[in-house]
C-alpha cells in the first residue's frame, strides 16, 4: 500500500488511507459476526483487492477506471451490510426541521414534482445514474494534463469513500422517500423509479435494490460529496472554474433533493466531509 501512494507522490496521506481502511475493515468484521452474516463474494473481492494494493507494485500509469473499479469494489463489500441492524429515521428528520422548517425533499417534490415523467426527472436521474462517470472523466483529464492533481484527486476520493461507507456501517439512515414508506416522514416520492419506466425491457428495480443500491446511506450524501471534491480541484487547477461550474454543481444539490435520495442535510454533512478532507489535505 504504501509503494502504491510513492508511486501516486502523495505517501504523505497513506497513512491516514491505511487509517480509514482499517477502521472500515474492522467495521465489515463487526456485522458479520455481530449479526452472523454471510462471507459473501463482495467482501471477499474487497479483501483480495485491498491485498494487491499492498503487494503489487503499481507503476505510475495508473488508470483512473482501476481506482474507481476499487472504490466501487469498497462500497459493494458494505451495500448489502449497512442497516442489518438497527436502522435511524428520526434524528436526521429532526435536524432537517430544525435547519428547514421542514422534510425538504417534500418541499421541493410539492413544487416541481409531477406524477409522470418530465424532462427534468429525465435529466435528473441521468445526473444522478453517472454518479461514477463524473469522477473518471475528471480523472482521466488531470491525467492527461497534470499527474500530480490526478494524484492527489483519487487519494483524497479513496479517503473520503472510506470515511463514508464507515459512517453508512455505524450511522445506518434511511433516505427520505423510505422513512415515507415507513411514516417517519411526509410523503417523498423515490423518483428514481421513474427510469423504470424509461426502459421497460429492463428489471432496473430488482437490479438497483438487490445488486446496486445502498438503502441505508443517507448520511452523509456521498452522491453530494464526490461532486464537491470534483469542484475544489478544478478550481484549484484554475479559478475560473470556481464560478464556470457552480451552477452544475448546485444543479445537482437540486437533483439529489428532488429524486427524494438525501435530505438538505445529508448533502451539509456530504460537503463538509469533503472541505475538511480537502484542506486538511492542502494544508499539509
Amino acid at each position: 500500500m504504501i509503494k502504491f501512494f510513492e508511486n501516486l507522490e502523495v505517501k504523505e496521506r497513506s497513512k491516514t488511507v491505511l487509517i480509514s481502511l482499517a477502521i472500515y475493515t474492522s467495521l465489515l468484521f463487526y456485522y458479520l459476526i455481530r449479526y452472523n452474516l454471510p462471507f459473501d463474494k463482495y467482501i471477499g473481492t474487497f479483501l483480495i483487492a485491498t491485498l494487491l494494493l499492498f503487494f503489487i507494485p503499481f507503476k505510475r500509469a495508473i488508470h483512473p477506471v482501476l481506482i474507481i473499479l476499487y472504490i466501487s469494489i469498497i462500497y459493494s463489500a458494505m451495500h448489502n451490510i449497512s442497516g442489518k441492524g438497527v436502522v435511524f429515521y428520526r434524528y436526521v428528520i429532526n435536524i432537517e426541521t430544525f435547519i428547514f422548517g421542514g422534510v425538504l425533499p417534500n418541499i421541493v417534490q410539492r413544487n416541481f414534482g409531477t406524477s409522470g415523467t418530465t424532462l427534468l426527472d429525465r435529466f435528473c436521474i441521468l445526473i444522478y445514474l453517472s454518479h461514477f462517470i463524473f469522477p473518471i472523466i475528471i480523472g482521466i483529464f488531470f491525467w492527461l494534463k497534470d499527474r500530480k492533481y490526478f494524484s492527489l484527486f483519487f487519494t483524497d476520493l479513496i479517503i473520503l469513500s472510506l470515511i463514508g461507507f464507515s459512517i453508512y456501517l455505524i450511522l445506518p439512515t434511511a433516505p427520505p422517500w423510505l422513512a415515507s414508506v415507513k411514516g417517519f416522514a411526509p410523503t417523498v416520492h423515490k423518483y428514481i423509479m421513474k427510469a423504470a419506466d424509461l426502459f421497460p425491457n429492463m428489471n432496473l428495480k430488482e437490479i438497483y435494490f438487490d445488486n446496486i443500491g445502498n438503502m441505508y446511506g443517507a448520511m452523509p450524501s456521498i452522491h453530494s460529496a464526490y461532486p464537491t471534491l470534483i469542484y475544489l480541484y478544478l478550481g484549484k487547477y484554475k479559478k475560473i472554474n470556481y464560478i464556470i461550474f457552480a451552477p452544475v454543481l448546485l444543479f445537482i444539490y437540486f437533483t439529489l433533493i428532488y429524486l427524494g435520495e438525501h435530505y438538505g442535510s445529508d448533502l451539509i454533512a456530504g460537503i463538509s466531509l469533503t472541505l475538511l478532507i480537502f484542506f486538511i489535505r492542502k494544508n499539509k
